[in-house]
């Protein structure tokens, strides 16, 4: 399966995406990762039927000049499906 990691509608290059989930007697299917291309798409294979979620988490520094209470912003998403 092809997932596409967008942040504000742009592709995100280099991306780490994390699958994983629960087969339907409710083992665990093992996390693995992948990364995106240039064009933000990961391709990530589905070895076993059950419920699947896949997520990404971007976290971006905040320049030190905001003078913000915050040092990162994090941006992320998470598809789930079975």
């Amino acid at each position: 399966m092809q997932v596409r990691a967008l942040v504000n509608g742009m592709p995100v290059a280099d991306q780490v995406v994390l699958a994983g989930g629960l087969t339907p007697d409710g083992s665990r299917i093992a996390e693995r990762a992948v990364r995106t291309n240039a064009d933000g798409v990961a391709a990530v294979s589905l070895s076993t039927s059950g419920s699947w979620y896949v997520k990404f988490i971007r976290m971006r520094r905040i320049a030190a000049g905001a003078k913000d209470s915050v040092n990162y912003e994090s941006e992320w998403a998470t598809l789930t499906f079975a």
